[in-house]
């Protein structure tokens, strides 16, 4: 399992990367065709497509959620049928959000946007079928036709851009994003060996209860970002744009550390589901995937913070890019107290998949829900009674660490971790303070990270360290589970 894991989990990170350096090059494309107001109209349109991600109101959860599981107990049949209600129910809805979306931008744009409505609307439909087709190979364990999937996007749609944008404007923008996703589909579907279904005949039956089924699940995907954008909310409300600008470079090195424990509960869910489903759905059968998962997510999590803290401090605290930068060194205090919390959250963040593939949906939705508001309330008066980024830094990791804490604590009984679960607590707490520990000795015994040569020294010792714990990671042996026909850990 660890190597089909590792091997999903590097084409997951290739795939997702490609299409976020296309995305880059859009908005960079776009920006010095258009003037302003074309290139805001732009941004309204992402806002819409991004939106229409989230339209299947769980319809897809529900699907990454039991398909695996199907898959898992030899339900295959089971799970196409599952697979091919809920692409129906996904489109259905997103049919209804690019409908509204198109209707909004005729009455508010006047006749002369009709096309462009239809458009719009057409290519949110076509978004949804994307996002659903790449969940749908990521749940059958398919991670080099989904990270071709997502490169053919990619390739397609910037050739779309370069030819169609100068004429076209947004028009252009949007016929390419539905050219690069035609020629995605039509391509990984028609030279597979396992084709993926078409939609079946929706009906009221299959929306419900699919949604009924993953909603909570999807609950769970919606508060957890909104517990990363909090932050966001608290700092331009009470201490101004400028500090909000200042937290933009916090959220850089946040980014660095979030991508690798986003990548991997991606890959983890459907690994999961069909371990479950081996091990007639056993939850403590799951209990082995979550220890072996967060001792090597935490001790390569460790590696990438201080990465991340050094390459911040040299793009910030230095010439090295660019001297304009500078204006924003003194956010680098507020970063080495937002770090760790963006460490703890980022640790529960594949813990959760495994709750909910074990059937804890719920009772992670509601510590969710709490913790989200615990943090609002306890950045507002940071915000209120420090007035700096650093108070409410501390503020969030404290909130950081409690989720992580309770999220564990929902593992020990549901997962059956026992004691083994304040044990990962204390080793987690142990990798953080050496990641700290690093960054000190490299402050104090590194070269000089004004010339080039000494912020490639300070960034190799942490990039060593990572290196050295994902071989670590690549060797060992997580322990066995105690049942299973093939000793599949």
């Amino acid at each position: 399992m660890r190597r089909s894991f590792l091997r999903g989990l590097a084409l997951t990170a290739g795939g997702s990367g490609a299409v976020a350096l296309v995305a880059l090059v859009r908005n960079v494309l776009i920006a010095r065709v258009m003037g302003p107001s074309a290139f805001g109209f732009w941004q309204a349109c992402l806002v819409v497509l991004r939106l229409a991600g989230e339209s299947h109101l769980g319809a897809l959860h529900a699907v990454a959620m039991d398909a695996p599981v199907h898959r898992g107990a030899g339900r295959e049949a089971e799970a196409r049928d599952l697979e091919r209600r809920g692409l129906a129910v996904a489109l259905l809805l997103s049919l209804a959000v690019g409908v509204v979306a198109g209707a909004v931008l005729r009455l508010r744009s006047g006749p002369g946007l009709l096309p462009l409505a239809v458009l719009l609307a057409a290519t949110v439909v076509a978004h949804q079928w994307f996002l659903a087709d790449a969940l749908l190979l990521r749940t059958r364990r398919q991670f080099g036709r989904q990270a071709l999937l997502l490169c053919l996007f990619a390739a397609v749609h910037l050739v779309g851009l370069l030819l169609l944008l100068p004429g076209r404007l947004v028009s252009g923008a949007l016929l390419a994003w539905i050219l690069g996703i035609a020629a995605s589909l039509l391509l990984v579907r028609a030279f597979t060996k396992d084709p993926l279904p078409l939609p079946s005949a929706p009906v009221r039956a299959d929306l419900l209860a699919l949604v009924r089924r993953g909603l909570p699940a999807y609950l769970v995907g919606l508060t957890f970002v909104v517990l990363l954008q909090v932050d966001r909310v608290v700092i331009g409300s009470f201490l101004g744009r400028e500090a909000l600008g200042y937290f933009g470079i916090l959220t850089v090195g946040g980014s660095v550390v979030l991508f690798l424990p986003d990548a991997v509960a991606g890959v983890l869910w459907p690994f999961a589901g069909e371990h479950y489903g081996r091990h007639g759905e056993e939850a403590a059968s799951l209990r082995p995937v979550a220890v072996a998962t967060l001792r090597g997510l935490a001790l390569l999590l460790g590696a990438v913070l201080a990465l991340a803290l050094l390459g911040t401090e040299i793009l910030v605290g230095t010439d090295l890019v660019d001297r304009r930068l500078r204006v924003f060194a003194p956010a680098l205090d507020a970063l080495r107290w937002y770090l760790p919390g963006v460490f703890f959250l980022s640790l529960a963040h594949p813990l959760r998949f495994l709750l909910i593939t074990a059937g804890a949906e719920h009772a992670v939705l509601r510590l969710q829900v709490g913790v989200l508001a615990l943090t609002a309330v306890a950045e507002i008066i940071a915000a209120l009674s420090d007035g700096t980024l650093r108070g409410v830094a501390m503020a969030g990791t404290a909130c950081g660490a409690a989720f992580f804490l309770l999220v564990l604590r929902q593992a020990a009984a549901t997962l059956a971790l026992g004691r083994t679960a304040w044990l990962l607590a204390a080793e987690a707490a142990a990798v953080l303070g050496a990641a700290f520990l690093v960054v000190a000795a490299v402050h104090r015994y590194g070269p000089d990270p004004g010339t080039m040569a000494g912020a490639l020294g300070r960034l190799a010792v942490p990039a060593a360290l990572a290196l050295l714990v994902g071989i670590a990671v690549l060797r060992s042996r997580p322990p066995s589970p105690a049942a299973g026909p093939d000793g599949e850990a």
